[in-house]
């Protein structure tokens, strides 16, 4: 008997939560399986959310699990949350926002097998805004130059399984790049494709802002190089540039640019280091 935790991160999705429990309903039901349950995190939500989640667990308190963080601390953070908490050798991760479709669950589930350690939708198309599409792919194409498996359109679900959920729980945590950290877990991966669906409720938490933050977070980890190095060329670029009187004045402008940039890299890496240390508190949860 297969046994599967669903996990999904949650915030700001309170019209979105009693519609999506029923679409897992009726497709694991499909699927013929009936051991299951939905670990919803609510991610520090200001809406009813957390309210909605306390609803449904008192409705189907077998079906429901909930974990609900003291502040918002990223889409990583809560799934990094919920595998802690799941049990069971299979986790489907979905998101709350219902912009995947009801037969990729289907599809996804129809994969699931124990031979399988990882499950990924890729987006092959997206109902979205051209712009929307414009950064989605540019973000994706300049990171699959270091990071070739990663899939050109990206990822948000995916399942999980074994040894693979065991290794990617222990790697992840808030502030780290999910997509690297998962394809990391598993050399055995079905692919899934799937045209990403416009959002129904709500408008997207996923501002211009965060975006910018997760792109960071993306290539430093890509790059794990120390601190101390960028800062090691800095100080080269500055001593080639007191010391070598000879160059034009074109040329040291540009040792001046590359040294600001180095140094100004060290400091983003420096924080990056302090960031994924940051503890996520739990304000409550049904365990």
């Amino acid at each position: 008997m297969r046994e599967v935790s669903i996990i999904v991160p949650v915030f700001n999705n309170e019209g979105s939560l009693a519609i999506l429990f029923d679409r897992i309903s009726q497709s694991f039901e499909k699927a013929n399986i009936t051991s299951w349950y939905i670990i919803f995190v609510d991610d520090g939500s200001s809406d009813a959310s957390l309210q909605v989640i306390l609803n449904l667990r008192s409705r189907f308190p077998t079906k429901i699990h909930f974990v609900a963080h003291v502040s918002n601390v990223g889409q990583v953070g809560a799934i990094a949350s919920g595998l802690k908490y799941a049990k069971t050798p299979h986790c489907l991760i979905l998101s709350a926002d219902l912009q995947e479709p009801l037969s990729l669950i289907d599809k996804m589930l129809q994969e699931l097998k124990d031979e399988v350690s990882l499950i990924i939708a890729i987006r092959i198309d997206r109902e979205e805004s051209l712009s929307r599409k414009a950064t989605s792919w540019l973000f994706y194409r300049s990171l699959k130059l270091v990071l070739p498996q990663l899939p050109i359109g990206g990822f948000d679900t995916f399942i999980i399984s074994g040894s693979a959920k065991d290794k990617l729980s222990k790697r992840l945590h808030a502030n780290r790049f999910l997509q690297a950290d998962v394809l990391a877990s598993s050399d055995e991966i079905v692919f899934v494709e799937y045209i990403r669906q416009s959002r129904p409720f709500g408008i997207s938490q996923w501002t211009f802002k965060k975006k910018l933050r997760y792109f960071k977070v993306a290539w430093l980890q890509v790059f794990p190089l120390n601190p101390l190095l960028f800062i090691g060329i800095a100080l080269l670029f500055i001593i080639l540039n007191i010391l070598v009187f000879s160059f034009s004045f074109s040329a040291k402008i540009l040792i001046d640019v590359l040294c600001a940039l180095v140094i100004l890299f060290a400091i983003c890496l420096r924080q990056y280091y302090k960031l994924t240390n940051r503890e996520v508190l739990i304000r409550s949860s049904s365990f």
